[in-house]
């Protein structure tokens, strides 16, 4: 039906073209021919209706685009975002209600997930798969880190890599290795991840600390030593120097806790 829609609108139009030196407008031709009159009306008609349909669906499209894209990194560059466009597209085409749409990024890859759709009117469901093509930047050791060393950026540069080798437990903002150490001896040329990294506890163990007791009514300050490492807010057990005793208190600083 679709062709020979198109097939009569041509031959019309080329008609036309060849009628023109004499003078004859759409009006005239179209009553000469009760088929060519109906072949005009259905063409138009199919193709309103068809430039409609594309209107209404490439919005979707674009804003299901956008929200995948929302997904990753600012600073990522995406090259193309791939999903099943014609079951979207019919799936889109059935439905006259509400469109929802739930995204799920993968919990490992940074370059895949899930995109569920789901429609108010008909009560169905589409589970599609999408893909990222594209580069995101990662942070990468400049050379050889060794364990319990510093990390920070004398040592590690950050690099736009394939986002199809990398991985969401990879660091990719210095922000995030702001007084961090090695938990491991590094090679260079790796993208460092939150497990390769560890913060310093803010009171090392037999480190010397002040220890303070004070309520409502009196303030004290004592010297004494930790037992344990501990981090702002732990309960760490500390030695008071004068007395020996054995103190539970809490860490204010690196170098202050006060007893419980």
């Amino acid at each position: 039906m679709y062709w020979m829609l198109i097939f009569l609108l041509r031959k019309m139009l080329f008609w036309l073209q060849q009628e023109n030196k004499k003078s004859m407008d759409l009006y005239n031709y179209v009553k000469t021919s009760v088929l060519n009159k109906k072949a005009v009306v259905l063409a138009l008609l199919f193709l309103s209706f068809n430039a409609a349909s594309q209107n209404r669906l490439q919005p979707q499209k674009d804003k299901l685009t956008s929200e995948i894209a929302a997904l990753v990194s600012v600073k990522a560059k995406i090259a193309e975002i791939i999903f099943d466009k014609k079951a979207v597209s019919s799936f889109n085409k059935n439905c006259t209600g509400k469109l929802i749409t739930k995204l799920y990024a993968s919990k490992s890859r940074y370059d895949s997930g899930t995109v569920n759709l789901s429609c108010s009117s008909n009560n169905a469901e589409i589970s599609l798969r999408y893909k990222i093509k594209g580069t995101v930047p990662v942070l990468v050791t400049r050379n050889r880190i060794l364990r319990h060393q510093l990390i920070d950026k004398t040592n590690t540069t950050l690099e736009f890599e394939d986002m199809s080798t990398v991985r969401r437990s990879n660091i990719f903002s210095f922000k995030d290795i702001n007084d961090v150490r090695a938990k491991r001896d590094l090679e260079k040329g790796k993208f460092l991840n939150f497990g390769d990294i560890y913060s310093p506890p803010t009171i090392m163990r037999n480190s010397n600390v002040r220890i303070i007791v004070h309520n409502d009514k009196f303030y004290l300050e004592e010297q004494g030593k930790a037992l344990d490492d501990g981090y702002i807010n732990d309960v760490i057990n500390v030695v008071n120097n004068q007395s020996l005793t054995i103190i539970r208190a809490k860490v204010l600083n690196s170098f202050s806790v006060e007893v419980l």
